[in-house]
């Protein structure tokens, strides 16, 4: 039996808990004293009857008996990279195959260590089944996340790797050179829909519908070299495609209005240079301007209990990694998190400047890091919480 953490068409905005509340509901988890009475129906034991996995948010599942089977499905917009794995206590194993049952990978154990199963496959767009069950009959909870691989970068470079445009203006960095950046945009109604950019980099937009033609492309009409497309939509699923001219690198935003109406309900997003997302002062409704404005302060990055970091390790939520924690899309009791950008952090005492360490910045995740000098050490991150933009950082570890 299973059931889907979140439902993007279902969720509903929760008023948001001080971070102490969080923090405290976060142990309750923990500890098994939330929610202990939810009841979860057995089904999804077939492909008809099959559970569809959302990229980037866990699925909490159980096998009742040391037959029971859960199937889900998986289903991909266009051709990528996709790894599939399971977290717990209960030793599982699982079997992908494709929309006509054909197996194309299975695992039992990701590691000599490892009772849980984890496969990484490049697939064609499609319709993919995974099925769970218990390793020699075991049974137990578990969970089941699948995220699309992108090597690192913010937004995928294929429509199989998109982002989809939700109701935040959404910020992206195109590096390195040459990097493109696929969004995707689903529209149920005929509309009049304007795409722009915003921000420092000179970009370059091109506009498709779900079988590849190009329907528009634009590389001005914004400030500062961005671009605008304006134009008209039927029902169905579309692309834009976003590059920067001439093999520029640099942070922007992506911002989607439908008939006038502006899909991002919050105040605009700035981006510097460095692609990390920040919040506008006082009185900026446009998020770009021109050669006169005065520089965007740094933000202030708020202590978020639930992260905490060690050498080499990192704690969110009472997990503990020696790798990356993934948060894309992660429901925490009821509040959506994505990372948008985290980075470490160094200063040498407590008077200097925090600066980012090379190397260490990653998108929808947060991973550890095991310094090789002595200062002050943390972890930040630009995250959207239920569509918000936040700022967190984690514990300061020092290092003598």
């Amino acid at each position: 039996m299973n059931q889907t953490t979140f439902d993007a068409g279902m969720v509903k905005a929760p008023r948001r808990p001080s971070i102490g509340g969080l923090f405290a509901a976060v142990v309750a988890l923990a500890t098994g004293t939330a929610g202990a009475d939810m009841a979860m129906p057995d089904d999804g034991n077939t492909r008809a009857t099959s559970t569809v996995i959302a990229f980037g948010i866990r699925t909490e599942a159980s096998l009742e008996h040391r037959d029971d089977v859960d199937v889900f499905r998986i289903e991909l917009q266009g051709r990528a990279e996709i790894a599939v794995q399971s977290g717990g206590t209960t030793d599982i194993m699982a079997v992908l195959s494709d929309s006509e049952g054909e197996t194309i990978a299975a695992n039992d154990d990701a590691s000599a260590t490892s009772l849980n199963f984890r496969i990484v496959e490049t697939l064609d767009g499609g319709v993919y089944y995974l099925t769970v069950s218990g390793s020699g009959g075991a049974t137990g909870p578990y969970r089941v996340l699948a995220r699309i691989q992108r090597g690192g970068d913010d937004h995928g470079d294929t429509v199989g790797a998109s982002t989809r445009i939700t109701a935040m203006e959404t910020a992206g960095s195109l590096r390195p050179a040459g990097d493109i950046d696929a969004f995707r945009i689903d529209v149920n109604a005929e509309t009049a829909i304007v795409l722009r950019t915003k921000g420092p980099t000179d970009t370059v937009g091109r506009l498709q519908d779900s079988a590849g033609n190009v329907l528009a492309e634009a590389d001005t009409g914004g400030d500062r070299g961005n671009f605008v497309i304006d134009t008209t939509l039927t029902p169905g699923i579309y692309y834009l495609m976003v590059s920067a001219k001439d093999g520029e690198t640099g942070g922007y935003s992506v911002e989607a209005e439908f008939d006038g109406h502006v899909v991002c309900a919050n105040p605009a997003v700035r981006v510097p240079d460095s692609g990390a997302a920040e919040m506008p002062g006082d009185g900026d409704d446009s998020g770009s301007s021109g050669e006169d404005d005065e520089e965007v302060d740094e933000p202030v990055y708020e202590r978020f209990p639930p992260i905490e970091v060690g050498i080499g390790t990192i704690t969110l939520a009472f997990q503990t990694t020696t790798g990356c924690e993934p948060v894309d899309e992660l429901n925490l009791l009821g509040i959506v998190y994505t990372v948008l950008r985290s980075v470490w952090q160094r200063r040498a005492d407590e008077s200097d400047d925090w600066t980012d360490i090379d190397g260490t910045e990653t998108t929808l995740e947060l991973c550890a890091y095991s310094p090789t000098e002595s200062g002050q050490y943390r972890l930040i991150a630009d995250v959207e919480e239920n569509g918000e933009l936040k700022h967190y950082a984690s514990n300061i570890l020092t290092v003598e």
